[in-house]
């Protein structure tokens, strides 16, 4: 163990007084700066209760915590920080009466100050401290943007003619007509240039009710959705797909078979065009109203929805456009849809 002895002399009786200090604090009995709370750690001096001992056990190298006689360690950064990151540096404590001094030359994270270099230390210079130009000057005065945004492979975004990004425009284009047979339960593709019915689809089974289709809406896909109104039975939607691409090869035989004009109706579940059916509803709620959600996220994933307005049910029904099933239904006490 260490002892610092200071010898002064008394006031008035020519006697030397003896200052103990252990941890070079400048604290102790005989000291002129009063004594030690804890004279094994010169972090702790007046006052104990306000500075609590240390953790040894999860910071060894802790002012205070015991260690070997002239050893020296680095201190005060945080654990598991690099000690070269940013302006971070850290400090010295050296073994004194065997229990670690105080921490010297220390330089902590500090918040970022935007002046090109790193006060937090966290690998990044000069975050959320920028101008929105990117540099330091409040306002961007004098200041340009950064380097050109490369937009290369990001299939969503265009430029607008003063070079701003958007997002990419889409426009499809179409003459096809739809229109529901309801007294045979199909429904016609009709060429709106030529006016020639070039398929005609079976809208259900329709063997065990008429089906009574009479309602077309139109996506942004281009399939057209038909909704049988079913009067003696359980309305339904159908989905058939506005481009011929879009047909499914459900039996994987390299052709889609599909319908090729007003005479060549395939068996219900038979046409490939067709791409989904969904019963909608309870027996006799009749379905007189159909319109599709034109409500589309920024990631093309959301919205396209359809809604069947059920006239006798006195209720909608929403249907996810891109699973086919049913997502809520939602009443109408006292109103009756009938047309969207």
């Amino acid at each position: 163990m260490w002892l610092v002895a200071v010898l002064a002399w008394g006031a008035g009786c020519g006697t030397p007084t003896t200052c103990i200090d252990e941890d070079l604090d400048g604290r102790g009995p005989g000291c002129a700066d009063g004594t030690d709370c804890d004279d094994a750690n010169a972090a702790r001096g007046a006052d104990c209760d306000a500075v609590p001992a240390p953790d040894c056990a999860a910071t060894p190298t802790a002012t205070g915590c015991p260690c070997l006689a002239a050893s020296v360690a680095p201190c005060g950064l945080p654990e598991g920080m690099d000690a070269a990151s940013g302006n971070c540096e850290p400090g010295r404590t050296r073994c004194v009466a065997s229990h670690w001094g105080l921490c010297i030359g220390a330089v902590g994270p500090n918040p970022e100050f935007c002046d090109g270099q790193d006060q937090d230390c966290d690998g990044l210079v000069d975050e959320t401290v920028r101008s929105p130009c990117g540099g330091c000057t409040p306002g961007c005065a004098g200041e340009v943007w950064g380097a050109p945004f490369d937009d290369d492979g990001l299939d969503d975004l265009d430029r607008t003619a003063s070079g701003a990004l958007t997002l990419r425009r889409l426009e499809v284009a179409s003459s096809t007509v739809w229109a529901p047979n309801s007294a045979d339960g199909t429904a016609s593709r009709i060429d709106g240039e030529t006016a020639l019915e070039t398929a005609r689809y079976a809208t259900g089974d329709g063997s065990a009710f008429p089906l009574e289709p009479s309602r077309v809406a139109v996506d942004w896909n281009g399939d057209a959705w038909i909704a049988n109104r079913a009067f003696e039975g359980v309305a339904s939607v159908i989905r058939i797909a506005g481009d011929p691409t879009r047909c499914e090869d459900r039996d994987r035989d390299g052709a889609v078979r599909t319908s090729s004009g007003p005479t060549d109706v395939l068996t219900w579940g038979q046409d490939e065009c067709v791409l989904a059916s969904l019963d909608v509803g309870a027996e006799r709620e009749v379905a007189r109203a159909l319109a599709i959600d034109g409500d589309r996220g920024l990631d093309g994933a959301s919205g396209g929805n359809a809604w069947v307005g059920l006239h006798d049910g006195h209720a909608f029904v929403e249907i996810d456009g891109a699973r086919g099933v049913v997502l809520r239904r939602v009443e109408t006490p006292g109103f009756s849809p009938y047309a969207a």
